[in-house]
């Protein structure tokens, strides 16, 4: 008998990596090793796809902010990218845009949010987590 505990779809995912099911029929959980499965359910730690969601957020929300500045950026990878090539250009040879210069705060901020997300130990410390947008 399976005491199942709910944690998200990972742990489903969990499962069905190690080459097991589990799906409920008439309220009661069944799978197709009862023991390998609540194992796997025992020792599942659904913080990993918390803070996935969460950073998956953080990335939407600090590309929509680029996308109103310059829509052609499709991803923050693509600003990863500009915002080290900038820092590897020599201070006095900077002059940036005032877009420029925002696109690069907004991904400093979402960079320095998930490093606080990746950091967290528990769903409310990842909840709290709010990015410091630039205005």
């Amino acid at each position: 008998m399976i005491n199942y505990i709910e944690k998200g779809m990972g742990l489903h995912a969990a499962i069905a990596a190690a080459g097991h099911s589990l799906v409920q029929r008439d309220g009661v959980w069944l799978s197709s090793n009862d023991l390998a499965v609540q194992n796997i359910i025992d020792a599942y730690n659904e913080l990993g796809d918390q803070k996935a969601t969460r950073n998956a957020a953080i990335k939407a929300d600090g590309l929509a902010r680029i996308n109103a500045l310059f829509p052609a950026i499709q991803s923050l990878d693509d600003i990863a990218f500009q915002a080290e090539f900038w820092l590897s250009i020599a201070p006095a040879a900077r002059s940036p845009t005032v877009n420029f210069s925002k696109i690069i705060n907004i991904y400093s901020a979402a960079k320095t949010a998930i490093t606080a997300v990746n950091a967290c130990t528990t769903k409310a410390q990842i909840d709290a987590v709010t990015p410091a947008w630039p205005a």
